[in-house]
């Protein structure tokens, strides 16, 4: 039997070997992909937290993008130089706003008490180095507003505001692989302190830049503490063509970072795939129960809008129906490999390690 929140439109279809492939769709949802399914392979799947169905088949999709909110805009002024950038969030946030100072627009849930999280900024600039960051954090500040049902008109005049107090420390990222792997030579490096669920910008670098022997990117990040929602902070390595790796920790950080566990990245040959076409990873790390590999399908706008999951690690983009092919984007679709590792006990927790392949132009056959 299958299981799937929300409600879907469901495809099986029978595979050689005796084995399936399962698809499921959502209109506003991530579409998923099981491959070589098998009553032996479904009886000792993993079971998530509040989702246990035992030698049954569940699937839990993500949504898109939230659900319609209200907008938030208006025009800051005011900030200590006409030059400035700044960066608007909020604890509830559905999106966020990041543009020199002047105009701004978010969005936010009707109905819910929120508060604006701002920072005034100037950068970031990469002319010490094509590979090293630096950018200066003026002004954090807050503006705790009520509940709202409706878009509505909020002016900030950013020098008003009072600056909340910062905290600083330094960072490490490591490279994995090192200079020679696949994350060494043009990488870039960042980390960033953030709420989970609406991802309110919370702190980020003041400067990072490769260490002298090429194994870790290195240097200073600024943050504020807001005594609300579910802190995180993380970092990520990442290549031009696609590959990257990132670590995500819970909480804020508690004096100096040392990002020293991420994991690297799958290897894929290929650099455009077709319905069809067999992928075959390597360098994955060994498999346990709180770790996953999917083939993640997706493009600028919506990142993952197709997850395809296979037992053997190995994969091949199954034909999909008109009616779901449909709802799939249009152009720019980017395959990678991603490893993926999380907290079956809790499914609502951010992933703690993600790693993905070079991206691979896709056609839907």
């Amino acid at each position: 039997m299958l299981h799937s929140w929300p409600a879907t439109t469901c495809v099986a279809v029978r595979a050689p070997g005796g084995t399936a492939v399962v698809t499921v769709y959502a209109k506003g949802y991530t579409a998923l992909s099981a491959l070589d399914l098998t009553p032996e392979l479904i009886a000792r799947s993993p079971q998530i937290a509040g989702f246990e169905h035992p030698n049954e088949l569940s699937f839990v999709t993500t949504r898109l993008a939230p659900p319609p909110g209200v907008k938030v805009s208006g025009t800051a002024t005011n900030a200590a130089a006409s030059d400035d950038n700044l960066t608007i969030s909020s604890t509830v946030a559905q999106s966020f706003s990041q543009a020199p100072v002047g105009a701004y627009q978010l969005t936010v849930p009707a109905n819910t008490p929120f508060s604006l999280i701002g920072l005034d900024w100037k950068g970031p600039s990469t002319a010490p180095a094509p590979r090293t960051i630096e950018q200066t954090f003026i002004k954090f500040f807050r503006i705790d507003r009520p509940a709202i049902t409706a878009d509505t008109t909020l002016d900030i005049d950013v020098g008003a505001q009072a600056a909340l107090p910062t905290k600083s420390a330094k960072v490490k990222v490591q490279i994995p692989g090192g200079p020679t792997g696949s994350l060494g030579g043009q990488s870039t490096g960042y980390c960033t302190v953030a709420l989970q669920g609406p991802s309110t910008f919370l702190g980020a670098p003041t400067k990072i830049a490769p260490a002298v022997d090429g194994a870790s990117f290195d240097g200073d990040m600024t943050w504020v503490e807001v005594g609300t929602g579910l802190p995180f902070h993380y970092c990520y390595v990442a290549a031009p063509d696609g590959t990257f790796s990132n670590r995500i920790i819970e909480g804020y950080p508690q004096g100096d970072v040392s990002f020293t566990d991420l994991v690297s990245p799958p290897v894929v040959a290929l650099q455009k795939v077709r319905t069809g076409d067999a992928i075959e990873p390597q360098g994955l790390p060994p498999a346990a129960k709180s770790e996953d590999v999917r083939l993640n399908i997706g493009n600028a706008s919506a990142q993952s809008t197709w997850a395809i999951f296979s037992d053997s690690k190995k994969f091949a983009i199954p034909t999909l129906p008109e009616s779901i092919k449909s709802q799939m984007p249009k152009v720019g679709l980017k395959a990678q490999v991603q490893f993926v590792e999380f907290d079956r006990a809790r499914p609502d927790a951010p992933a703690k390690r993600v790693a993905a392949s070079r991206s691979m132009a896709v056609t839907l056959d």
